[in-house]
């Protein structure tokens, strides 16, 4: 759908876990107050100080600190209390995520939580189960993990599975195994990832690390120190990952030319979201950079991997290693095949040198798919790289020139890479807000991606709130400025994930391309009123978009409605519904229920249910990766147990761990997509409906338009269809439709298709001003 592709990745730092207690009525008998520093991928991150106290009915633990990275948090307070056997009684939060000030408070009453959840100036409210021996064990903040030890040693058990509770509303399973030979030290394993817990006597924190989020914590400040690397890589050239404005990876390299080889050695490391990967690496080339062996080994996540590769006898004799795991392949050799070794300034290195003075060419990188539960064993995965010619940047006040290169990663991914003939200054992927910069160019600016701006005298444009049950929504209604007193409006309804009222994505990276901004500019140009409104929890509206299922969704756009018949320059039955994507279902299944709604419109709306459109989607990835019969359908078939889960259906049980974390945070919206059927309702709309799409949508095919059509057509409803041939899922003329070019039209005009614009008005025009009698509205 919109803005989602298949894999929902969910960041464990950014669940806003954050707890508090009450201020004691007594006086609490206080232990020796602790300090700890956090480190993110080997370089200092922040500090937490935290009090263990108790009191005559409980515990509790104060904490207070700040980390800068891999997110910028604030913890002014934190306080967790339990009652004398370690049971969950309340906790609180007030600090800051990312400069946005928040206040948790929950609190548990038998067996469930009751969470009020502030951020910034909008108030949530919501009520979540919870077993009664859990424990508190936030993730992004470490000091709790105190508490699991004075627990642990209150029990005196040398193996245990605890609940643990994640704010607001996620329980997982947290496996305590102690060691034999060390009774402070604790083995932990949290919903699939191991932690390694280091105490004192009193249960009180001395070191703990999570392999999986390079994250280490001590009791004392590390001194500074070189790593132990040989002295050539320890000078080589360095980068720095940088997702969404925080780092989050780092690495080196270094390249010695002998008379016969070309030899690169060095190391990678980064922690994106669940995947985290320490790997260090050797390739020896020929001459012309073509591949002779290469070996990459460290770890993926807690988990030791190594993947080697040589030629011979023109073919490339492949061994991974991973765990347990040992497998063997075969490739036919050739020149365009490139080992990854996981440092992108290396990897891309590589392309530009290979690519000579050729236009295009069409790569294979060598890898495994590193953190996928699916994509399992090696193989090649084709990149093409495209020459864009000279781009001009400013550094540091001076004019730098560089080439600019497209990079199309399988169709599924696009970025850039900007460089010279011997090194990368930059590379970009835009939709992960993800940028590799070479050490001594960071922070290199190129074209900033911002929503296009579109002004007009010929309408006026309001800021508005209205409510939707408990919260507030914000939006913009374009009013024509013509000498009619109430005009025929449309309410605009988004694809899913979390988009403002332009229909973009918030923060930075990913689309924006103000598709519905530049909807709403036509159409208001010519007579028709448009609301489009943020998303609940997006922008200024109100509510939380992560706890949102479709029927939360659906009762926004009737708010919408119901607010738009309050006012007296909007005709009350000349109102258009217009779905994108996922905002296709939606419209349907309102106007299904209000009969005075005049017309829907459904710009690339599916006709089959959630996990059928999620397979399609899979498969065009699987099949752009020019994969065999045979790995597709491997492939294939561990893609399905992501689906089970979401379905609620029995998977193996360290599947479902390694995936749950991945799921559960927007579960309740899987749960609702995969499962509705959108043909269920179309016999009960009263509406004229219009079905687009575009010919070459690779996320909502054609053949779902032409479903829907012919479904109307048989209920004898007013249907129009029209597909656009050149249109790709987001409505902007494409040569292929497939995900990378996304990338590339963010650096053009990003103008969506005139002839649909063109098309989509006259319809509206002739449904919304003449009613089925063919008279004129007045």
């Amino acid at each position: 759908m919109a803005k989602k592709l298949i894999v929902i990745i969910v960041i464990l730092f950014l669940i806003f876990i954050f707890l508090f207690s009450q201020e004691p009525e007594n006086a609490p008998q206080s232990e020796n107050k602790n300090k700890i520093f956090l480190y993110f991928i080997g370089e200092e991150a922040g500090y937490e100080e935290y009090e263990w106290s108790e009191q005559a009915d409980k515990f509790v633990l104060s904490v207070k600190g700040e980390m800068n990275k891999p997110i910028s948090l604030i913890t002014e307070l934190m306080t967790i209390e339990l009652d004398k056997e370690f049971k969950p009684l309340r906790f609180y939060f007030k600090g800051s995520v990312r400069g946005v000030s928040q206040e948790i408070e929950s609190i548990v009453i038998q067996e469930e939580v009751k969470n009020k959840i502030k951020v910034g100036e909008q108030t949530t409210e919501m009520t979540s189960k919870i077993s009664p021996d859990a424990l508190f064990l936030p993730n992004g903040i470490f000091s709790p993990y105190v508490a699991l030890a004075k627990k642990v040693k209150s029990l005196g058990k040398e193996k245990m599975i605890i609940p643990a509770y994640i704010v607001p509303q996620l329980e997982v399973t947290l496996n305590v195994v102690p060691d034999i030979e060390n009774a402070r030290l604790f083995n932990l394993i949290l919903a699939g990832v191991n932690i390694e817990l280091l105490t004192d006597e009193q249960g009180y924190i001395e070191s703990l690390s999570i392999p999986s989020q390079s994250i280490e914590v001590y009791t004392e400040r590390l001194k500074k120190e070189e790593p132990l690397v040989e002295e050539e890589i320890k000078e080589g050239t360095r980068h720095e990952l940088v997702v969404q404005g925080s780092k989050v990876g780092k690495g080196f390299y270094s390249i010695q030319e002998t008379e016969e080889d070309i030899l690169i050695k060095g190391e990678t490391q980064q922690a994106v979201g669940l995947l985290s990967f320490n790997f260090q690496f050797e390739e020896r080339l020929s001459l012309d950079w073509n591949l002779k062996e290469a070996m990459l080994k460290g770890k993926v996540n807690d988990e030791e991997v190594e993947l080697e590769s040589k030629v011979e006898a023109g073919k490339i004799k492949v061994l991974l290693k991973q765990g347990e795991k040992v497998i063997e392949k075969e490739f036919p050799f050739s020149p365009d095949i490139i080992f990854s070794t996981g440092n992108p300034l290396v990897d891309n290195l590589l392309l530009v040198k290979k690519i000579k003075n050729q236009q295009i060419k069409k790569f294979y990188a060598l890898t495994k798919s590193w953190g996928s539960q699916y994509l399992d064993e090696p193989l090649l995965f084709p990149i093409t790289i495209e020459r864009e010619g000279e781009d001009i940047l400013s550094w540091q006040e001076k004019e730098m020139k560089t080439e600019r290169y497209f990079v199309d990663l399988a169709g599924a991914n696009g970025g850039f890479i900007w460089a010279d003939k011997e090194k990368v200054f930059k590379n970009s992927l835009p939709f992960a807000a993800m940028d590799v910069y070479h050490r001594d160019y960071v922070g290199l600016k190129t074209k900033e991606v911002v929503s296009p701006v579109i002004t007009s005298d010929k309408y006026a444009s309001e800021e508005i709130l209205y409510p939707s049950e408990k919260i507030k929504l914000a939006g913009t209604l374009t009013i024509p400025k013509d000498n009619s007193s109430k005009h025929p409006a449309a309410i605009l309804i988004s694809g899913s994930g979390p988009q403002d009222r332009n229909e973009d994505t918030v923060g930075p990276g990913g689309l924006k391309f103000g598709i519905f901004k530049q909807i709403a500019h036509r159409l208001s140009e010519n007579g028709i009123a448009v609301l489009r409104y943020d998303d609940r929890g997006v922008g200024m509206s109100e509510g939380n978009f992560m706890e949102a299922g479709q029927e939360d969704l659906i009762q926004d756009v009737k708010a919408g409605v119901s607010y738009l018949r309050t006012r007296n320059d909007i005709l009350d039955d000349g109102i258009a519904l217009i779905g994108h994507s996922e905002g296709g279902i939606i419209a349907p299944r309102v106007a299904a229920e209000d009969p005075k709604i005049r017309a829907i419109v459904l710009m690339a709306g599916t006709a089959e249910t959630g996990d059928k459109v999620l397979r399609e989607q899979f498969n065009f990835v699987l099949d752009s990766m020019e994969l065999s019969e045979e790995e597709k359908e491997k492939f294939r078939a561990s893609y399905e147990n992501v689906l089970k889960i979401i379905r609620g259906e029995p998977v193996e049980k360290e599947i479902e761990e390694k995936l749950k974390l991945q799921i559960e945070p927007q579960l309740k919206w899987l749960r609702s997509f995969v499962s509705y059927e959108p043909l269920s309702v179309l016999d009960k709309i009263k509406a004229s409906v219009l079905i687009i799409n575009g010919g070459k949508d690779k996320q909502v095919f054609p053949h779902h338009a032409r479903k829907l059509f012919h479904r109307l057509e048989e209920l004898d409803k007013a249907v129009t269809l029209k597909i656009f041939p050149d249109l790709n899922h987001l409505l902007i003329p494409s040569k292929t439709g497939a995900y990378a070019e996304y990338a590339r039209q963010l650096m053009g005009d990003r103008k969506i298709s005139q002839d649909l614009l063109g098309y989509l008005l006259g319809w509206l025009h002739a449904v919304l001003y003449y009613d089925q009698e063919s008279r004129v509205i007045k």
